[in-house]
């Protein structure tokens, strides 16, 4: 029970980093989230996403904070994707 209250905890932490990033980026940025392949964004963004969500701050607790901070990048991503969608569709 306990592991399954650390695991619930970071996922919350994690998606409380995705919104605050997410909160700061221009719609340009959301763009090139949205059109870019997965693991050119993990090159060009993971230290302004690590740095900025402080994935690797010890009170965060997170168990291994690289995949961390590429899983909050794949869910920008899906997050800017989902809204560019929103934006297409006719209504």
């Amino acid at each position: 029970e306990i592991l399954i209250g650390l695991v619930g905890s970071e996922m919350c932490i994690r998606d409380r980093c995705v919104d605050d990033f997410y909160a700061i980026m221009s719609d340009e940025e959301k763009a090139e989230f949205a059109e870019t392949p997965i693991d050119a964004l993990i090159e060009k963004w993971f230290d302004a996403v690590a740095n900025r969500t402080w994935t690797f701050r010890d009170e965060h607790g997170f168990r291994n904070p690289i995949k961390t901070t590429k899983k909050i990048i794949k869910k920008i991503k899906k997050r800017c994707q989902a809204e560019k969608s929103a934006k297409e569709m006719p209504e």
